[in-house]
């Protein structure tokens, strides 16, 4: 075949003489037999092309023998592609025939292991017979050996249960000997040892021998609870003046006794006794008659303390662990507080109650009650707790690192347990009940449902004290005071505080609540009658410089109280018990006062805007159209600084900076608009009067802008106000300056200036230009046309749906100024810069405003009153 590629070389040897070819022809064919050499050492090497799976046979060909002159090893090639091949063949057939030999190989090594295995489970099952004979061998050797053991196990039970037996028997004869001869210290010794006996027999009730001994043992136990109680009966006969020692020394050993008996044993002796030591105090202070007073309450505690002082050495018979003048205490406050809610119930539907003569009644008793609670608090609380926490820590698996002291504590706990008997039983019924109670309000709550009174006398009492404080109030501030705050304020608060501690001491229940309660109206209404005292500037009245400082004395009073609200709530709150505590809220008190700040800022704006109308009016009664040169500020910007200086430190130096940046802008968001609706009011304006109104209202701007200063409380005006000056006023000046513009182009002139304007104050411009009836149409026509709506409101629609839409700011045409000549301004040269320099920065950039200055000014005509603390 002939070769896909002719090299250069071949091309280049066709245009050689005759004796070239024959030189080339002898050369390729050497290159071709070089070539077959270089692919069979090729072949033979670890890189052979025929082992690449993306071997192009043409492209090997053509780089084997790329021109018909190396074809001449063609043949030596093929010889050994086709040795090649025989070989491979070869080492194929070699490959077969030793897989064949292996395979049969392997399948006789499986036979083989299989044949092992069945070997070794035939040993394996040979091991576990020569197993199963061995012990059973084994079994027949230790046969009668096991029987031995078993025989040897029953009968030392046997012995054991009939030493046992034997032991019961004589111990419930002895216990039966000691009982009938009251020998209480060895019967609670061996009542213990016969009951620890006893519990070997539990298993054998069934055996008739077992039950009449334990009904012996129950009939000996009833005797001794009969002989116990009637030796306790003489307890309540004791002379505490006389020797008793022959009484109550076996009392102490009856004691041991009951603990061993069954703890309600001791439940019912105790209450017994207890009963009996009331018996006296039901028959001496009963419900009716003298001693059924409240006033009478504290003679109650007075004989029951004398009571536990004179037999205190009989309680001492009795265990720590009883608690015997705790129960008594218990038991007497039980009684107590039935007979106080059956007198109060009689006191508070009587006549007394009616008239209100029993409160104090009820307070002096609820107060002898406290005390006597808190003393048996003292004596009885928390020693039970402290107890079971140490009890509690003996046993604790994470105390296992405990410090020496721990540890000796722990160790001298149970060495005074074993010298008093080791550990006590378990506490059981009342004197559980004893261990865990708190004697806080085991009386003094009945008081709580007739308490009602005292919070009607007290909320009385406040708003008589409210009145008074408010006659007597001067509503003025003394100047050497450093909190400008009217006396009244801290007058009320101080008896609230008064009030507030009076009754936490009394109770921390319902009626410190109810009281809670008294204290958000009687805040409420000291509230309103603020508000009431701020004077309101009407037509007939207007509010003198004392009224304004008692508005300013107003503000801060209502400040001082609304910081105070809510730590007199978190007080109350953390004084009183739940659920009431988690009902304290002052927030609406907070609320309260913060609407009288507001008020009275509100107050101080329409008063100083009360004082600037005149001068607004004057503003609209002045000829602009006669004014031929601009001058120096007109007359009535004078009088507005000087209400301003006058008027501005009298409120600065009372009120605090907050408040009064707030008043700032609350009036510049009032008197602004009213400026730029004088502005419209006025007739029709010459080129010199609107540019001298334009002097005016920069000067009113910067009187403005140093308000927050005037006071000397300030020394830098925030950039808020700042801001909201320049935005308002800004409204003004662009009105000026659409009116100061040419006929021409006046329509994109308004439309870039007062984009927010409505249609009628196009109207109004036209009006102030002075233009004629037919100019005007014409113009009305092309704003109607640029603008899309009609020029007049059509009925019923209201005026805010004929508002304009917002439309982008447009470049301004320079305007056409007249030339104003210096002699004819009597201003000052810096006052004749200052407004050479604002006019030509209203020609340079005329100032739309911001988009967020557009949707603030939009409602600026709307006043926020809202109050918080920082705001400005």
């Amino acid at each position: 075949k002939r070769p896909l590629c002719v090299t250069r070389a071949h091309r280049h040897s066709a245009a050689q003489p005759p004796f070239r070819n024959s030189f080339n022809t002898a050369s390729s064919s050497m290159a071709a037999i070089s070539a077959a050499v270089d692919l069979k050492s090729s072949m033979n090497g670890t890189a052979d092309p025929f082992d690449d799976p993306e071997l192009d046979p043409v492209d090997f060909v053509n780089r084997i023998f790329p021109s018909e002159q190396q074809l001449s090893g063609l043949e030596p090639m093929l010889q050994n592609l086709r040795l090649r091949i025989r070989r491979v063949d070869g080492d194929i057939l070699d490959a077969v025939r030793q897989q064949s030999s292996s395979g049969h190989r392997a399948k006789q090594d499986l036979d083989h292991a299989k044949t092992a295995i069945q070997d070794l489970f035939s040993r394996i099952r040979d091991i576990q017979a020569k197993a199963e004979q061995s012990e059973l061998m084994v079994q027949e050797i230790c046969r009668d050996i096991k029987k031995l053991d078993y025989a040897k196990r029953n009968l030392t039970a046997t012995i054991t249960v009939l030493r046992r037996l034997a032991m019961l028997v004589s111990a419930v004869d002895q216990l039966e000997s000691m009982a009938s001869k009251r020998r209480y210290k060895e019967a609670a010794n061996m009542l213990e040892a016969v009951n620890q006996l006893s519990t070997h027999f539990d298993s054998f009730h069934t055996i008739p021998k077992i039950c009449e001994m334990r009904g012996k043992i129950d009939t000996i136990k009833l005797m001794l609870r009969s002989s116990l109680f009637k030796d306790f009966e003489g307890l309540a006969h004791i002379d505490p003046e006389r020797d008793s020692s022959a009484i109550t020394a076996p009392l102490a050993d009856a004691c041991l006794v009951v603990d061993v008996l069954e703890p309600h044993v001791r439940d019912e002796l105790l209450g017994e006794i207890c009963n009996k030591e009331m018996t006296a105090y039901g028959q001496v202070f009963s419900t009716t008659g003298e001693v059924a007073r409240l006033d009478r309450t504290e003679r109650r505690y007075a004989w029951f303390k004398r009571q536990l002082r004179s037999k205190e050495e009989v309680w001492q018979l009795f265990p720590n662990s009883w608690r015997v003048p705790q129960m008594l205490c218990m038991y007497f406050c039980k009684i107590t507080r039935a007979h106080l809610s059956q007198i109060l119930d009689d006191n508070t539907t009587g006549a007394a109650a009616a008239a209100g003569g029993n409160i104090q009644a009820i307070l002096l008793a609820l107060h002898k009650t406290l005390e006597f609670e808190q003393e048996l608090e003292e004596r009885f609380g928390g020693q039970d707790a402290h107890h079971q926490e140490e009890e509690a820590g003996d046993d604790d698996p994470e105390l296992s690192e405990a410090t020496a002291a721990s540890v000796r504590g722990k160790y001298e706990r149970l060495r005074q347990g074993d010298e008093t008997g080791g550990k006590s039983l378990p506490m059981a019924g009342a004197v559980a009940a004893a261990a865990r109670a708190s004697f806080k309000g085991s009386i003094s709550s009945c008081f709580e449902p007739h308490l009602k009174a005292y919070v009607d006398l007290e909320e009385r009492s406040f708003y008589e004290l409210l009145d008074e404080l408010v006659a007597n109030e001067t509503w003025t501030v003394e100047e050497n005071r450093d909190a400008k705050v009217l006396g009244m304020a801290p007058e009320l608060f101080l008896n609230i505080k008064k009030v507030y501690k009076r009754c936490s001491q009394l109770t921390r229940r319902e009626t410190l609540f109810l009281l809670y309660q008294v204290f958000q109206k009687v805040l409420r209404t000291f509230a309103q009658k603020m508000v009431a005292k701020v004077p309101t500037p009407t037509a007939g009245m207007k509010p003198t410089d004392k009224d304004v400082c008692t508005i300013c004395f107003i503000v801060n009073t209502a400040e001082y109280c609304r910081e105070t609200v809510q730590p007199l709530g978190d007080s109350i709150a953390r004084v009183l018990d739940k659920p009431f505590s988690d009902n304290i809220d002052m927030s609406a008190e907070e609320d309260e006062f913060s609407g009288v700040i507001t008020r009275s800022l509100q107050v101080l704006v329409q008063i100083m805007d009360a004082r600037l109308e005149e001068q607004l009016a004057s503003l609209v009664k002045m000829s602009w159209s006669t004014i031929e040169a601009v001058g120096d500020q007109s007359q009535y910007v004078s009088t507005i600084s000087s209400i301003l200086n006058n008027f501005v430190p009298q409120i600065a130096g009372i009120i605090n900076s907050t408040y009064f940046c707030f008043f700032c802008e609350k009036f510049i968001a009032s008197i602004v608009p009213k400026v730029y609706q004088s502005i419209l009011k006025c007739r029709r304006f010459s080129e010199a009067g609107a540019q001298q109104l334009l002097l005016d209202s920069v000067a009113m701007k910067q009187l403005l802008l140093d308000m927050p200063t005037l006071g000397g409380v300030l020394t830098s005006v925030p950039q808020s106000y700042t801001k909201m000056v320049n935005r308002e006023m800004g409204k003004a000046e662009a009105l000026l300056r659409v009116i100061m513009s040419p006929v021409e182009g006046l329509c994109d002139t308004f439309r870039a200036l007062l984009p927010d304007s409505p249609p009628s104050d196009f109207k109004t411009v036209l009006d102030l230009k002075g233009l004629k009836k037919s100019e005007q149409s014409a113009l009305t026509e092309e704003w109607s046309r640029r603008s899309g709506v009609a020029t007049r409101q059509p009925a019923g629609m209201p005026k805010s749906a004929m508002n304009m839409p917002s439309m982008p700011t447009m470049s301004m045409p320079t305007m056409s100024m007249p030339s104003m000549s210096m002699s004819s301004m009597t201003m000052s040269s810096m006052r004749a810069d200052a407004l050479k320099s604002k006019l030509n920065f209203m020609r340079a950039a005329p100032d739309a405003g911001t988009a967020d200055d557009k949707a603030k000014s939009s409602g600026s005509s709307i006043f926020n009153w809202s109050i918080g603390p920082g705001s400005t």
